[in-house]
């Protein structure tokens, strides 16, 4: 999502704000993962990992349960969009681009 972002700001309002959902959602799932790390790793019988294990998943779960949750939201026209990928790194897009778009490739 951030990359399409980046290789496609002419295709959004706040090329920023698209970014940075992404951005966020990267960020929530590795935070996420790294908890479940320590958390399994601190464990000392089977029967406790198990419990922690699925007890965890379900917090990776949230999200889906808030989408799944909106009855009518304008969010919910965008399922099964298939985004059109024109722009590719290679084809040099980012020459001409300011500097907050090239901040963001590097990210």
């Amino acid at each position: 999502m951030m990359k399409y972002a980046v290789n496609h700001p002419k295709y959004f309002r706040n090329v920023h704000a698209a970014f940075l959902i992404g951005f966020l959602s990267t960020i929530c799932s590795l935070t996420i993962e790294i908890t479940v790390i320590l958390v399994l790793v601190s464990l000392k019988t089977v029967p406790e990992v198990i419990m922690k294990y699925v007890s965890l998943c379900a917090i990776t779960h949230l999200p889906r349960f808030y989408y799944n949750s909106i009855v009518e939201h304008k969010l919910l026209g965008v399922n099964g969009l298939v985004l059109e990928i024109k722009n590719h790194r290679h084809h040099g897009l980012l020459k001409d681009a300011s500097w907050d778009l090239k901040v963001m490739r590097f990210i």
